[in-house]
């Protein structure tokens, strides 16, 4: 099963707002980048931006760079984006079940409920094999 997925399939779960900065000219990554870093919080975006600042560590220094070109002295909230964040984790839930992997196993990696990951992978359409839990004797 392959687990990248695509630009398009990522701007779309994007809250609007940060698809309005990759309007702006702020690449993907540097957006998935701020997301990661400050999602659910406040970004303060100074007026000019070295290479050690926070900012510049974060998303990297020409895209700190745009992002002040735009936003400069000022701040903003990121939202967490949280249609991402479950769309990635439903990928890895159904990665690691193709995989072999048992349920139980799956759930406490993702810190979620044995019923959450069997939705999951029911939702799927891909109940192919035998649901296993811990000690469920073959």
């Amino acid at each position: 099963m392959d687990t990248t997925i695509p630009d398009e399939t990522l701007t779309r779960l994007l809250p609007a707002s940060c698809r309005l900065l990759l309007q702006d000219g702020l690449p993907l990554a540097a957006v998935l980048r701020l997301i990661y870093r400050y999602g659910g919080g406040p970004v303060c975006v100074p007026c000019t931006v070295e290479e050690s600042s926070e900012l510049a560590q974060a998303i990297g220094l020409e895209a700190a760079q745009k992002l002040s070109a735009k936003c400069a002295n000022s701040s903003f909230y990121v939202p967490r984006a949280h249609r991402l964040q479950r769309y990635c984790r439903d990928k890895a839930i159904l990665q690691a079940y193709t995989e072999g992997q048992i349920i139980r196993d799956i759930a406490q990696v993702h810190r979620v409920s044995d019923r959450t990951v069997a939705t999951v992978i029911a939702r799927d359409g891909k109940p192919n094999r035998q649901v296993r839990r811990r000690g469920a004797r073959s």
